[in-house]
């Protein structure tokens, strides 16, 4: 059994490699100035600490690698140009491995990014995973500083605005987020967003999740059975990094997060609408199979040569797939929600991948071309026009979160008792 788990977590690695690569081509199609910098010279300067460069500190007491950097051929290509910007002088590479350091476990983006949902208003959300066995507080309060000086200079020189979330392994693995990031609700959706992560992640450099590679179609792979094989002392590979297993959301946390999607509402609607009905489809769904999951199976299941699925396709076609042929019309307006958030628009040359994907999902859910049209240029709409379009919007997220509150009703008692807020009328 050892032998058989040993070899499909080889074939799904390389698969999942194959899967991360055309995300991270999606990102560079989309945003290439903010790839090169995000996917190259962000782990190089973790690894470095010269003066000159963003993130340096003078009195550093041990220095910090990202892992698995030495086999990214693209960083290391690149290296000598990143000298040249910081005017280093230095012969020879950077990356030689000191006696000593402090490994950061990977940095992972989280949300859109890398996906057909990526538009020029995406923020860069990245979880920078250490294991708090390999930080002293000394280095812990330093990488913070690090990265707040190299997050300084992303500022200055990306469109996209960047965040660090400094992540532990074992937080991850028990799902004790706290407050991770601006999406999070008090601890009303811990198991939430551990399910986003693992839906949406880009491996921008580091170890892969095992958690993605714990599926099999002919043989059921148990997640501590293949835990158990990976800390064997006999097995050989040493770049997977175990977040944990996720196999159910409590439905308690599906109400934490329509109340707080319903106040980010007030500034991001589109997201909102989309997310809101989500969460919905998974608490009316009767047997729960997490999205994640599904993902999982149809990305590892893709054939060689084809396209891999789009997290963000995947996720809005699931949504449109619950409601079936039961309300065209709300299917028709959702679509057309994610068509403005998404920012699509078949005519932008640069954007090969994206309308490609694009294309496909409106194949499916086609919205007439005069409409495509003016719904790319919503900002041009006369005023009764927005208003209608607002209102219309306004009311489904009201109904929707009226509808979740009702389906879960006594997991909303229990949130607002361990949150300490009032409920919502």
């Amino acid at each position: 059994m050892k032998a058989q788990i040993e070899k499909i977590l080889a074939r799904n690695k390389r698969r999942f490699s194959a899967y991360n690569a055309f995300r991270q081509q999606i990102f560079s199609e989309l945003a290439p100035k903010e790839a090169d910098i995000t996917l190259y010279l962000l782990p190089w300067l973790l690894s470095v600490n010269e003066s000159g460069c963003p993130g340096y500190i003078p009195k550093l007491k041990t220095r910090f690698r990202v892992s698995e950097i030495d086999f990214i051929k693209d960083i290391r290509e690149r290296e000598t140009a990143f000298k040249k910007r910081f005017h280093i002088r230095r012969q020879g590479t950077l990356l030689k491995p000191p006696r000593k350091y402090a490994p950061i476990q990977g940095l992972y983006t989280i949300g859109s990014v890398g996906s057909v949902g990526q538009t020029s208003t995406s923020d860069i959300d990245i979880w920078v995973c250490v294991d708090k066995n390999d930080f002293d507080m000394t280095a812990w309060r330093q990488l913070s500083e690090k990265l707040n000086l190299i997050k300084d200079w992303l500022d200055d020189v990306l469109k996209m605005p960047v965040y660090f979330f400094v992540t532990e392994v074992n937080a991850i693995r028990e799902c004790h987020f706290g407050s991770l990031d601006a999406e999070s609700s008090g601890t009303t959706q811990q198991q939430v967003l551990k399910e986003e992560f693992y839906r949406t992640c880009m491996v921008i450099c580091g170890k892969t999740p095992l958690w993605w590679l714990c599926y099999d179609p002919k043989h059921p792979m148990e997640y501590d059975q293949v835990q158990a094989t990976i800390q064997n002392d006999g097995y050989w590979e040493y770049d997977l990094v175990d977040f944990g297993d996720i196999e159910r959301v409590d439905k308690k946390e599906y109400f934490g997060s329509a109340l707080w999607l319903f106040n980010k509402s007030l500034s991001r609607p589109l997201k909102s609408i989309i997310k809101l009905n989500l969460l919905k489809c998974l608490l009316e769904a009767e047997e729960e199979r997490l999205l994640c999951h599904l993902l999982r199976e149809k990305v590892l299941r893709t054939p060689k040569g084809e396209m891999f699925p789009d997290s963000s396709v995947f996720t809005v076609t699931s949504i449109l797939e619950h409601y079936g042929d039961r309300d065209p019309a709300l299917t028709l307006f959702l679509t057309e929600c994610y068509y403005m958030l998404s920012e699509i628009n078949p005519y932008a040359n640069r954007q090969r991948v994206k309308n490609k994907l694009a294309g496909e999902f409106l194949k499916n859910y086609p919205i007439d071309r005069s409409r495509q049209t003016s719904l790319r240029k919503a900002g041009e709409w006369h005023f009764k026009e927005q208003l209608d379009f607002g209102t219309r919007l306004f009311q489904l997220l009201l109904r929707i979160y009226r509808e979740i509150s009702s389906n879960a009703a006594g997991a909303a008692s229990e949130s607002d008792r361990r949150d300490g807020r009032p409920r919502a009328r």
